[in-house]
Parts: structure tokens; sequence; C-alpha cells
């Protein structure tokens, strides 16, 4: 969601009622007041005069923020700033003005609406005193990108509805996409200032408008009229995409993926909000039976683990474990979706081993733990097949890493087992242990490790916050009773 400030400014349509009516007031009494009978031509001159001074120093003020906006963001912002009707508005109204003042000052004094054409322009004059101080205002919220991101939002948002009800299709499909392009730019100019808050922003409206798009039917003819890519896709890439109406969604990710594989490390919290997002949208285009756009989702969390492994990211490696886990949930009832989403977790587990980031494999043998406990609460069935088919042969081959990952793989067989024995979940506790803890002195001096922890949270802070091998209290209870069976035998 976009960061919506609580409003402490005074309000400003008050501010410009006030100081209209000070000058209106103020300029009826010079009016009255005055000693000279040609006021009304020295005010038309004088009130033109103002008015070209405005309009000079609007022009300047705006051609300070449109640089000052394009050098740090981008300068696809120039578009939507002159496009904004505030500007168009303010503009034509001085111009409006001064052509109102022109056209009085060419009347007689002698014609009879000579003094109505002078009131009239002299109101607009003062209007125009009025309201410059509030629209030099609005035009400076250019700079703040709380303000023109939404406006940038809702320029693909209508260009995509108006793409959809087959308006102008050429205009607003380039309208449409040369947006996002703005706004993935301004992404990649505040990664290099290290602004994160701007960057998180920029996420949330890139997500928005992915989820804008995925709302537009498969077989939308603006699907099959046009075509958009990055550069690096092979021909037969691009006949795919096009052939299957896909071309939008592989457009977005392909942005998403330039802008994040580049960040450093102490940029995570960028990936991990975008991700956050993208299991929204991929929640929805699982229940939408979008199967490609959901299998893309997946190919994005793969090429995010692949940078965090290249990188030997720890804390990264962390969080998007804990996202395919969550990925994983959501694809559930789709066989060849939840095939892919295991394949992809355990081949980077292989991978984090062959790389020797020893922290990164523990972390996939835990959750894999943690990921046979969340299905096993939701379905025993479904848990014992995972186990049987992923996890076992997971297991197993972290143990046969003698002296390196033993110690680990049987904790979390272990840790696992307990909780999901407390749970009443005897089917998978007992294929674990069957499979691994038939040994019980091995099976006890594990337990007895893991129960040295007292608290649940981490001995630092991270995203985890809470330890690995902690065990709940109803599993602890059950254990120790077990350990101390086991002792008196």
């Amino acid at each position: 969601m976009l960061y919506k400030k609580k409003n402490t400014r005074p309000g400003f349509v008050p501010l410009t009622i006030v100081c209209f009516l000070i000058v209106m007031v103020g300029g009826r009494f010079l009016w009255e007041s005055a000693l000279v009978s040609d006021l009304s031509s020295n005010g038309l001159s004088a009130s033109s005069r103002m008015i070209n001074s405005i309009f000079a120093a609007v022009i300047t003020a705006m051609s300070l923020i449109i640089t000052l906006a394009s050098n740090l963001y981008t300068p696809g912002l120039v578009k939507i700033f002159v496009r904004h009707p505030v500007v168009i508005v303010g503009l034509s109204y001085i111009v409006g003005t001064n052509f109102v003042l022109i056209l009085a000052s060419l009347f007689s004094q002698d014609n009879e609406y000579y003094m109505l054409v002078t009131h009239v322009a002299v109101v607009l004059a003062c209007i125009a005193v009025a309201g410059v101080i509030p629209f030099l205002y609005y035009v400076s919220q250019f700079l703040r990108p709380s303000y023109f991101l939404p406006i940038l939002f809702q320029s693909v948002s209508n260009s995509h509805q108006d793409l959809v009800n087959g308006y102008d299709s050429q205009k607003n499909y380039r309208r449409t996409f040369d947006t996002i392009d703005t706004i993935a730019n301004i992404s990649l100019t505040a990664s290099k200032r290290d602004d994160r808050q701007l960057m998180s922003l920029v996420s949330d409206v890139l997500h928005k408008c992915f989820m804008t798009i995925l709302e537009s039917p498969r077989d939308i003819k603006w699907r099959k009229d046009f075509f958009r890519s990055k550069p690096g896709y092979s021909e037969e890439v691009k006949k795919f995409f096009s052939a299957n109406s896909a071309w939008p969604e592989a457009y977005v990710f392909t942005v998403f993926s330039n802008i994040l594989k580049s960040v450093s490390s102490h940029q995570n919290e960028v990936i991990n909000e975008t991700c956050e997002n993208l299991l929204i949208s991929l929640e929805k285009s699982v229940k939408d039976n979008l199967k490609l756009v959901a299998e893309m989702h997946i190919m994005f969390f793969n090429r995010m683990n692949e940078v965090a492994i290249e990188n030997r990211d720890y804390e990264r490696i962390q969080s998007l474990s804990q996202f395919f886990i969550a990925a994983t949930k959501i694809v559930k009832d789709d066989k060849d979706l939840l095939e892919l989403s295991f394949v992809s977790w355990f081949h980077y587990a292989r991978d984090t081993y062959e790389k020797d980031i020893h922290f990164g494999y523990e972390t996939y043998l835990y959750d894999s733990g943690n990921l046979i406990l969340d299905f096993a609460q939701q379905s025993e069935e479904s848990s014992c097949r995972i186990f049987n088919s992923y996890v076992k042969s997971f297991w197993h081959d972290s143990i046969a890493d003698t002296g390196k990952h033993e110690m680990v793989a049987y904790k979390v067989a272990v840790k696992t087992y307990w909780e999901t024995k407390s749970l009443g979940l005897d089917t998978i506790s007992k294929l674990i242990q069957e499979e691994f803890l038939t040994n019980d002195s091995h099976h006890r001096l594990i337990l007895k490790e893991i129960l040295k922890y007292k608290s649940p949270l981490h001995w630092s802070f991270s995203d985890r916050v809470l330890r690995f091998n902690y065990l709940p209290t109803s599993a602890r209870k059950s254990a120790k009773k077990y350990v101390e069976v086991v002792d008196n035998a």
C-alpha cells in the first residue's frame, strides 16, 4: 500500500479564499478611494505588469521543479508533469487573464462596456494573485514521490482501462508500458542513492500496476495485437509469450528482476516487500487458473534465490526460503506447480551445499521440517507424500555429510517428530521415527541438546527472530517425559 501521510498542513483551499478576499477588498478600497481619475487605465496597466511578473515567476519555478524532478528521479516524469490538470488549468488561467487585460485596454473609457470589462479584468487579476501561492505549492508536490507515484499508477490504470475498452489502443498501450518503465527507472535511481523508502514505495506501485494488468482477460484483443519485451529475449521466447498472451506479465516480471537483482545486502527489505506483494498476485493467479503466470512467480523467486546464493547473502537466503514455503502452500492444490516449487526449493538447497554456504544450507534443513509441519496441519496425507518424495532423501543426504550437517539434520528430524506428535499427527510422526529415530540413545542425546534452549527467541536479532530448534510448550513436555523414561530404563 502506498503511504498516505496525515495532512498536518493548513488547508490551501481556505487559504486561497482568504487571500482572494483580502486582495479583492483591498483592491476595491483603493479603487473607490483613488484621487486620480484615470485609475482604471493605470490599474489595468499595473494588473497587466503584475500578471506578466507572476507568469514569469511561475514558469521559472516550474522549470526548476521539472529539472530537479527529472534529475532526482527520471526524465519520464516530465510527461506526467506537463499533462497534469493543475498545471494545464493554472497556466491556461494566467494566459487567459493576460488576454482579458489586453482586451480591456483596447476599450475606450467612453464605451458602455468599459467599466464592466475593466472590473472583470481586475477580478481575474486578483484571483491570479490570490491563487499563485497555492498553485506553486501544488506544482512543488511533484518533487515528492508520495505525490507523483499515485499519479503514475493512476495513469497506468486509466490507460489500461481505455485499452481494455478498445479506445485508442496504440496510444494507450504505449502510455501504459512507458509509464511502467518510468516507475522502474525511479526505483533504479533510488537504488543508486540507497533510498530504500522510495524503493519500497515504487515496489508497491509496480505491483499495483501488475495486479491491474492481471485483471484483463487472456483473450482480449490488445494482448494479441501488441507485444513488448526487454532486450535479451530470443525469438522463440517472444513467440511463446505472444502466443500465450502472457507477454505483459512477463514484461513486468523482467522489470522486477532488473530492479532487484542488483540491490545490495542492506536493501534486503525491498526484496522482502516485493516478495510479500507477489504472494498476493500468486494467490490471485492460482485462483483465476492462470497457471503460466503462477509459474512465472516461482521463476521469479528462483531468480532471487540465485542472486542471493551468488552473493552469499545469508539473511536474504533466510527470507527467500520463507517466501518459498509461503508460495508452496499457495500452490499446494496444483500438482504441477507444487512439483515445480519443491524441485526448485531443493535445487537451491543443494546449491548452497555445493557452494559451501553452511548457514544457508542449515536454513533449508530447518525450513524443510517447518514445511512438513505446516502441510501436516492442513493435510497429513499431503505431508506424508511430501516427506516420502522430497524431504526424506534431503535429510538422508545431509546425515551422510558426517561431521558437518549430520547433527543439524538429526535435530530437524527430532524437532519435527515431537512437534507433529504433540499435535496428534501420528502417521507422519511415525514415518519420521521409523526412518531416522530408531536408535533411542541417539534420539535421547539429540533431544537433550534441543531441550537446552529454554527461550524461543534466537540469540541474535534477524528476520527470523525465533530459534530454529526450539520446541513449543506441548512438544517440550512430551519430550522431557521421554528423556526421563529412557534415562530410567
